[in-house]
C-alpha cells in the first residue's frame, strides 16, 4: 500500500507525467500541451486532462478545440530507435535498449533541500479527479501485495482459488510501511510450500505469462542476477523469472526476463534484457515482463514498451515437479541470488498482458 502524502509531513509534492504521442497515454491523447488527457463526458471537450498533468492543468478539462498528437498507440513488436536496439538473445550480449525517458516525475524536497522519490503514484494520486483505476484482474493467477507489516507469511489474494502464500525464509528481511524490504541476505527466500497446480495448468494451457513487480531498488547493479520473481529450482533450472541486475559471470545490468520455451535449454536462456544504471537506486518503478504465445517477448518499465524481442516456443517444456517453487526475492537451493531493496507488489497472470492494460495497471498504481 502507497504511503498517504500526509506522512511528508513539511514537503512539497510534484508529480509531473509528460508524454510525447498517444502511444504514452494508455487509453488517452497526448495533447497538444505535451500531459495526457482521457475522455470525460463531462468536459465540453470530451477529455479532462489526468491527474499528473503539469502546468497547473491536472484534472481539468481540456478546452474545447484541443488536439492531441495524432500518434497511434504502438502495438506489437518493435524497435524504438530513441531507445536503442531489441534485448539481447543470450546471457552475454546485453546490447538492449535504456530505459524511457518520459514518464512519471515524482520529487519530495525536504526540508533540508535534499531529494527523494515520493509514492504519489496510481489510484491514490488520482483518486481527486475520479473513481480510482481498478487493476486489470483477467487471467490473474496469483497477488501478493505485500501489505502484511509482520509476520513471514505473504498472502496470495488472488481470487483463483486456491491461494499460493510464500514464507520468508530466513531473517535478512524487513516490512516497511509500503513493502516488504529485502536486504541483500543470501539465506533469505520467500517460497511457496503447497501445490503450484492453478498456475501450471493455466499457463500450459496458454503458453502466455506476465510477470509483474512494483519495485524500489536499492543495487540495480548488483550480479546474480538477483530475482525478482522466479518460478525455479536453482540457478540453473527454472520455468520463469523476471530479475534485476547483472549476470554473475559479467555483463550490462539489467532487467532480465527469462521464460523457459526449450527442452534443451533448463535456465530459459536466452535472456530478454532492457539496461539499467545505477540512477535507479532508490526510485519507485512499475516492471512488467511479458511473454506471449505468439513468440515474443515484451519488458515495459512504468507503463511503457521498453522492448520487444522473438521467443518462439511453448511451455511444454516446463517442469513441473515439486522441487519447482515460487518465489520472491532470491533463487532456491544453495544458490546466491539476492535482492537488495523494496518489493510492494508482484503478482503474475498466465497470459500476455497487452500494452494498454499494463498501463492500466501502472495507473492504478499500489
Amino acid at each position: 500500500m502507497l504511503l498517504p502524502l500526509s506522512v511528508l509531513a513539511g514537503s512539497c509534492v510534484t508529480s509531473v507525467y509528460a508524454c510525447e504521442d498517444d502511444g504514452q497515454c494508455p487509453d488517452g491523447f497526448c495533447e497538444a500541451s505535451g500531459y495526457c488527457s482521457f475522455t470525460d463526458v463531462e468536459c465540453g471537450s470530451g477529455r479532462r486532462y489526468g491527474s499528473f498533468a503539469g502546468d497547473g492543468l491536472g484534472g481539468t478539462c481540456v478546452p474545447d478545440g484541443g488536439t492531441s498528437t495524432g500518434a497511434e498507440p504502438t502495438t506489437g513488436p518493435i524497435e524504438n530507435s530513441t531507445m536503442g536496439p531489441s534485448g539481447t538473445t543470450g546471457p552475454d550480449d546485453d546490447s538492449s535498449s535504456g530505459r524511457p525517458t518520459s514518464g512519471v516525475v515524482e520529487m519530495t524536497t525536504t526540508g533540508g533541500g535534499s531529494s527523494t522519490s515520493a509514492t504519489a503514484t496510481g489510484s491514490e494520486a488520482s483518486s481527486s479527479t475520479g473513481p480510482p483505476v481498478e487493476r486489470v484482474d483477467e487471467g490473474l493467477i496469483v497477488l501478493y501485495r505485500l501489505d502484511e507489516g509482520r509476520g513471514t507469511t505473504l498472502h496470495d489474494t488472488a481470487t483463483l482459488q486456491p491461494p499460493i502464500d510464500l514464507t520468508i525464509e530466513g531473517k535478512g528481511y524487513e516490512w516497511t510501511p509500503d513493502g516488504l524490504r529485502f536486504v541483500g541476505d543470501a539465506s533469505t527466500v520467500a517460497g511457496s510450500n503447497s501445490s503450484l497446480s492453478k498456475l501450471n495448468d493455466a499457463c500450459l494451457a496458454s503458453d502466455a505469462l506476465t510477470m509483474e513487480v512494483w519495485l524500489t531498488p536499492e543495487e540495480a547493479l548488483a550480479s546474480g542476477p538477483p530475482r525478482l520473481v522466479t518460478y525455479s529450482r536453482d540457478a540453473g533450472s527454472r520455468n520463469a523469472s523476471w530479475m534485476l541486475g547483472g549476470n554473475v559471470d559479467g555483463g550490462t545490468p539489467g532487467w532480465r526476463g527469462r521464460t523457459r520455451v526449450d527442452p534443451e535449454e533448463f535456465n530459459g536462456l536466452p535472456t530478454t534484457v532492457v539496461s539499467v544504471d545505477d540512477g535507479a537506486n532508490g526510485q519507485l518503478v512499475h516492471a512488467v515482463y511479458v511473454h506471449e504465445a505468439a513468440g515474443f517477448d515484451h519488458v515495459y518499465l512504468d507503463g511503457e514498451l521498453a522492448t520487444s524481442v522473438a521467443r518462439e516456443g511453448d511451455f511444454s517444456a516446463w517442469n513441473t515437479a515439486p522441487e519447482y517453487r515460487l518465489g520472491l526475492g532470491n533463487e532456491f537451493g544453495a544458490s546466491n541470488r539476492p535482492l537488495t531493496g523494496t518489493l510492494h507488489l508482484a503478482a503474475i497472470y498466465c497470459r500476455a498482458l497487452e500494452a494498454s492494460e499494463v498501463g492500466q495497471n501502472f495507473q492504478a498504481g499500489l
